[in-house]
């Protein structure tokens, strides 16, 4: 009777008052399956997350002041299917002239590629001058924050295309002319052909001539 009276009496403690110490093995299998679920989740987020083209095409008059949105028939940017997600976009190779924006209204990032401000003293700071070039690559990328956390990146490329605007002066080959005619040139002979070039495209590249100063001596047909 004493014997069991003594077992009845003990008691233990589920209370762990002291520091909770793991091994190095349990520790490695708890941090395997918290990568497991990072890596997951960003799969799962990046699956979502792309942009709504992997190439955009779009437009913009040269000499457009700083700030100044391309245009484009596409609709650039990204679908965001969680509100929690924050979308910021980056330029990740392409020409300094440009910069880019994220604008978000309701489940969707719009992509905002424009001419970037700068300073005049800046030597890198330049004009769309399409007569110089046409046509700009940039490569943009894309990432999806949570937090301060990068979850989601994705990649596309816009090409824009610089619009002509008539802004580039005719220029003649020569500003001097020179010609020798004989005295029994027939009347109405041509005697010499002048031409100018003009660096524009299309209706702005059409030149028309007249005479400074007109003449009878020598009829002037542009």
């Amino acid at each position: 009777a004493g014997g069991r009276a003594a077992i009845g009496t003990m008691r233990t403690s589920r209370h762990w008052e002291g520091p909770l110490r793991l091994s190095s093995k349990t520790m490695c299998v708890m941090l395997t399956l918290l990568a497991s679920v990072l890596i997951n989740s960003v799969v799962v987020a990046s699956s979502n997350f792309h942009f709504t083209h992997s190439v955009y095409n779009a437009t913009i008059k040269e000499n457009a002041p700083p700030r100044t949105n391309v245009s484009s028939e596409q609709k650039m940017g990204i679908y965001v299917s969680d509100a929690s997600l924050r979308v910021e976009y980056s330029i990740t190779d392409g020409e300094e002239i440009f910069s880019v924006h994220s604008h978000q209204v309701g489940d969707f990032a719009f992509l905002r590629v424009r001419v970037k401000p700068c300073q005049s003293s800046d030597r890198r700071c330049r004009k769309l001058n399409r007569e110089s070039k046409a046509r700009y690559t940039v490569a943009i990328s894309a990432e999806g924050i949570q937090g301060e956390v990068v979850v989601a990146r994705a990649l596309a490329v816009v090409t824009v295309f610089v619009l002509d605007i008539n802004d580039a002066l005719p220029v003649f080959h020569s500003l001097r002319h020179q010609v020798t005619i004989p005295e029994d040139l027939p009347v109405g002979s041509s005697i010499a052909h002048i031409q100018a070039v003009d660096a524009d495209v299309g209706s702005n590249g059409e030149i028309y001539y007249s005479l400074k100063r007109d003449t009878k001596t020598l009829p002037f047909t542009p």
